[in-house]
């Protein structure tokens, strides 16, 4: 959610629905979007964007997901 009100414009949209004993979380915003080139690469570490900032946030959710299978 941070990178949310980092970079939304003015709106940002947070959804949760529990299906089937799940809960699904979903944030939006209003900002620019992911550059499409990086799309491939979103959870990978360190991938750096535009601004040449680099992440790990997805690379760690997705580990975390993964583990929890």
């Amino acid at each position: 959610m941070s990178n949310a009100t980092r970079y939304a414009t003015s709106e940002i949209l947070i959804e949760v629905h529990v299906v089937n004993n799940r809960m699904n979380i979903a944030v939006a915003d209003d900002g620019a979007g992911i550059p499409r080139e990086l799309i491939p690469y979103l959870f990978h570490r360190f991938v750096k964007g535009k601004d040449g900032e680099t992440g790990l946030g997805l690379a760690i959710s997705r580990a975390i997901v993964e583990r929890c299978k």
